[in-house]
């Protein structure tokens, strides 16, 4: 599997967890508060490791940075609207109103992030991304990539 490929399952991974929190959110389902707050530093954990894998890649781009601005651009905006929802969801506690709703939003959010990733602007890093440069960042994200360790 390819750093793209991974990072691709990884987010709709992510995604998956969160909208299980909002599914059983304890004010609709068996989940206690405490099991919701632990799942959802779980999920937030997990997301901020992907959002800082991308960076790892596009510290590596090198001279193709500037074929890639606009796309980069996008994709670090959308990272830092993501990022704004967590730090939302942060700030309110794990029973009140609106917590059900802004972890909903940081799926929602990174769905819309993962689909723009996936379809454009993945294909983009890999058609600028040297095979060198693609073998550092493999290199860099080996110690987070499941099984990599394995295939070496």
């Amino acid at each position: 599997m390819n750093v793209f490929e991974f990072l691709t399952e990884e987010a709709q991974s992510v995604v998956r967890r969160l909208n299980a929190v909002v599914e059983h959110y304890p004010a609709t389902a068996d989940w206690t508060w405490d099991q919701a707050f632990e799942e959802t530093k779980k999920d937030i954990s997990m997301l901020t490791e992907h959002l800082k894998k991308e960076t790892v890649i596009e510290s590596n781009v090198g001279d193709a940075a500037q074929a890639l601005v606009e796309p980069m651009s996008k994709a670090a905006e959308q990272r830092k609207d993501i990022n704004s929802s967590v730090d939302n969801v942060l700030m309110i506690h794990v029973d009140e109103a609106g917590f059900k709703e802004g972890v909903k939003q940081i799926a929602e959010k990174l769905t819309d992030h993962n689909e723009f990733c996936s379809r454009d602007y993945y294909p983009l890093l890999q058609k600028h991304i040297s095979a060198n440069s693609l073998q550092n960042i493999q290199d860099q994200l080996q110690f987070s990539l499941p099984g990599a360790a394995q295939q070496s």
